[in-house]
């Protein structure tokens, strides 16, 4: 008798009862899903999850710092504090209700709390990897995006009420643009489905080109416009720690290896093909960048080339794991031109996205969703029927409603809150705070701290100083912070 219910084969609905013999229908989907996979967990997928989790937990401090750098030594404080805090609070925030929101197929507070989100697998997330791990992996791409937002407004916004933008915001706008494309559920058939619309029209972003990078850029843009221009706007300005950006930069092309070869989730050759594509795209963007910087100005800027692999690296992640390598490259190339280019018009336009965040996360997000609808292809990856150049024109379409429906809703949603904001608490900070600097108004004191160089060394700086000032002022520069507290200590 045991030979013969060995044999037994029971519908999809249907599970063997090893006792009776018979097939017996699941009573839901969650039974299904527990007695399929709870013993079902693959050691490797779930040990290359937990390691792409914590490279793009990475990506966070890498975007504070590679903005810190950037920006003024006055507010190099204040610019860092903006990504950790948002890595604090969206953590925070995707455990009460985020995930459920963006992820849930039970509604917005389904699995508030991560109730019934746990070590076993779902079914429609990962493959054999427990889902409380899918959830922490994708906390960190939500921690991360409002980080990459705040680059367009460093340096004149009070921290309380970016506190609160950044929960408003992550709630309102990256929730919904992550259930439109990503969210799954188990459909009639027991099979994993996609639950948003997007999904479901065949929209394509492997990594978050259009769900991240797309709607930080034009939240930025957005963000920039109502926040207004910097007091000083018009100086010429220039990076104050080109090691620090530097030092961001690798954060983020070490960190991106998780967050996109992580997309796959699992240990596979996709992931494999995400990873060397980020890879190649980088370093195509990096040298296109250089390439151009040096064709119009002469110099190889550094801080122009971590942009060039940033932009490079930002394009290729919605089709990381959709196309070929040497399409990659193309991907790169592209992205830093329209990066470089976007950045030319801001200068024309002369509005205060202080450190490209549109431009860089914006313009080349959209372009790649685009791209992505062109170069995809199902011999890459068999889960996706492929793009334009592979006999599938409507992949093309469906990316331009999906970067054009992610763009204008960030952009639209983001002026919104902030108008909102702007007459309850207020947006900016006071123009005495703003001149002083941020990391004094707000943080207790700059970044640097030169005292332990002592009286000294002090007036023994003060001639260097001295001209350095007649040339500031040449320049229509502002005397920085750091020159007036030594000035006033001598």
């Amino acid at each position: 008798e045991s030979g013969s219910t060995s044999t037994v084969s029971c519908l999809d609905s249907q599970y063997l009862d090893e006792t009776t013999g018979d097939c017996v229908n699941y009573k839901n989907q969650g039974m299904k899903a527990s007695a399929d996979y709870g013993q079902a967990i693959d050691s490797g997928n779930t040990a290359w999850m937990l390691m792409s989790s914590a490279l793009v937990m990475l990506m966070t401090p890498g975007v504070a710092f590679f903005y810190a750098g950037l920006a003024g030594e006055d507010m190099a404080s204040n610019t860092m504090m903006m990504s950790f805090v948002s890595m604090a609070l969206v953590t925070v925030q995707f455990w009460v209700f985020g995930y459920s929101a963006a992820f849930g197929s039970h509604g917005v507070f389904g699995w508030a709390g991560y109730s019934n989100v746990g070590e076993t697998p779902s079914g429609t997330y990962g493959t054999g990897i427990p889902h409380i791990l899918y959830a922490f992996f994708e906390t960190q791409f939500a921690a991360v995006t409002p980080a990459e937002l705040s680059g367009g407004i460093v340096g004149r916004m009070k921290f309380g009420t970016f506190l609160l933008f950044v929960l408003l915001w992550t709630s309102i706008v990256y929730d919904p643009l992550v259930y439109w494309i990503w969210s799954m559920k188990i459909d009639d058939t027991w099979k994993a489905a996609s639950l948003g619309w997007e999904g479901k029209m065949g929209a394509l972003d492997f990594g978050g080109g259009t769900v991240i990078h797309v709607s930080a850029g034009f939240g930025a843009l957005a963000a920039a416009l109502m926040v207004g221009k910097r007091f000083n706007h018009g100086d010429p300005i220039k990076p104050h720690n080109v090691p620090l950006v530097l030092l961001g930069c690798t954060f983020l092309w070490f960190g991106w290896f998780g967050f996109n070869g992580g997309s796959a989730a699992a240990a596979d050759g996709i992931a494999a093909l995400a990873a060397i594509n980020t890879h190649l795209s980088a370093s195509a963007g990096f040298l296109t960048w250089v390439l151009l910087e040096y064709a119009i100005h002469r110099k190889i800027d550094p801080c122009g080339a971590a942009c060039g692999a940033v932009a490079g690296m930002v394009t290729i992640t919605p089709g990381s794991g959709y196309v070929y390598p040497w399409a990659s490259l193309i991907f790169g190339i592209v992205g830093a031109i329209v990066g470089f280019g976007a950045v030319q018009v801001k200068n024309r336009l002369r509005y205060d996205d202080t450190l490209d965040v549109f431009a860089i996360h914006g313009c080349c997000g959209f372009v790649g969703g685009l791209l992505t609808g062109l170069f995809a292809t199902s011999d890459v990856n068999p889960n996706i029927i492929g793009g334009a150049f592979y006999g599938h024109g409507m992949q093309f379409v469906y990316q331009l409603v999906a970067q054009c429906v992610a763009a204008s809703y960030a952009f639209f949603v983001t002026m919104a809150i902030l108008v909102a904001l702007k007459y309850t608490v207020g947006l900016r900070v006071s123009e005495d705070k703003e001149i002083n600097g941020l990391d004094i108004s707000y943080h207790g004191g700059l970044a640097y701290d030169y005292s332990n160089h002592g009286q000294k060394n002090m007036v023994a700086m003060m001639p260097a100083m001295s001209s350095l000032k007649e040339t500031s002022n040449e320049y229509n520069c502002v005397e920085s912070p750091v020159e007036k507290i030594m000035i006033q200590n001598v």
